[in-house]
């Protein structure tokens, strides 16, 4: 296997005149672009057909849409687009994948990527099928939007270009719901992505609850000292009034 010089396209990304420089105009990639090439093909021989044709079809799509930064696709909460996930490093999804869409960060798109590994099917969490399952694998159906059964894989939850959106399938039900599914992995992929911030959360959570209690017992105090004092004035306004029809000789 031909060997990739980094030390010189390391130098290359340093020299200040590299960015305005066409790679055709200079001859310094050249020779490490065939390496890489050559590389590429003795890998791409190792593949299965289906991971070949997948493999194809992504990077003719980068050859295609690598520039989009903004498009005419308008993303919104709930939504399950097909989308390529590009050639990633395992345990990263590649390729094409429904995702489902969680947030938008700018013209990034949140995302979370979506399975039918009958592996993956028969380890994922749910509430019925399988409460004891993997968290970080959520299964859903028909019943959430899906065509399919299939496993909401929130650890590889990532951000994206709108430009890797490729079709829109469908919506999970449930969007505006707090209690439905859609919110059930939004919050978690929080919670696992972010723990410190969501223990430290949950414990101003719990401090908050601690003075909404507190300030509800001062108040029910209140009320019951409000009410003794109306008390004593009804009892001071009667003695007064008996008192005050006594003549003192």
């Amino acid at each position: 296997m031909p060997s990739i010089d980094f030390a010189k396209l390391q130098g290359v990304v340093r020299d200040t005149t590299s960015s305005a420089r066409n790679v055709k105009d200079s001859n310094r990639c050249y020779p490490e672009y065939n390496s890489l090439v050559s590389n590429y093909m003795t890998k791409h021989n190792t593949f299965k057909e289906k991971e070949s044709a997948l493999h194809i079809v992504s990077m003719q799509n980068w050859i295609q849409k690598k520039e989009v930064i903004t498009s005419t696709i308008t993303p919104d909460y709930g939504q399950i687009w097909l989308t390529d996930l590009g050639s990633n490093y395992k345990p990263e999804c590649s390729y094409a994948h429904p995702t489902v869409v969680v947030e938008m960060v700018g013209n990034m798109v949140m995302i979370i990527p979506t399975t039918t590994s009958p592996q993956l099917l028969a380890d994922a969490y749910h509430p019925i099928d399988n409460p004891t399952g993997n968290k970080f694998l959520r299964k859903v159906g028909a019943a959430e939007g899906f065509a399919n059964p299939g496993v909401l894989l929130i650890s590889n939850m990532r951000a994206i270009s709108r430009g890797r959106l490729l079709d829109l399938k469908g919506v999970m039900t449930g969007v505006t719901d707090k209690s439905s599914v859609f919110w059930e992995i939004k919050n978690r992929a929080f919670e696992f992505t972010f723990p410190k911030k969501n223990i430290e959360i949950y414990n101003l959570n719990q401090a908050n609850q601690q003075i909404t209690e507190e300030r509800d017992r001062l108040q029910q105090e209140k009320e019951e000292l409000d009410q003794k004092n109306q008390d004593l004035e009804r009892q001071l306004d009667d003695l007064k009034k008996k008192f005050g029809e006594v003549s003192i000789e």
